[in-house]
């Protein structure tokens, strides 16, 4: 059977969700094993329903979730960190940077304006 986009999403959002909670990275094959679909699948359909492939998805919306943890709760980066699923603040830091070209506290006065 295959997923509409809207059953897609809500099924990746939960997964995500769920990793977070175990405090570890969302990952593709574990994503595509619970989607009960190939990689290859996955990968396409990321690619089809959201216009980026899996990987970056599921990246962005871990930065998604600690972004969020930064502004809506007085936890620790560190903290923030570890739920996200980043081992650590130095590794949560560089992956923003690399993806994002700036520290979390950059891109949020950004955002802001």
């Amino acid at each position: 059977m295959r997923l509409t986009k809207q059953q897609f999403l809500y099924l990746v959002h939960r997964y995500v969700v769920e990793c977070f909670a175990r405090e570890e990275p969302p990952r593709v094959h574990e994503l595509a094993e619970r989607l009960g679909i190939s990689e290859r699948t996955l990968r396409r359909r990321a690619q089809e329903y959201c216009g980026v492939p899996a990987g970056v998805l599921l990246r962005a919306l871990r930065r998604k979730h600690a972004r969020s943890r930064m502004r809506r709760t007085n936890l620790t980066t560190t903290s923030i960190a570890y739920r996200a699923g980043y081992g650590s603040r130095r590794t949560l830091f560089r992956a923003f940077r690399r993806e994002t070209g700036l520290s979390p506290r950059q891109h949020d006065r950004e955002k802001r304006g």
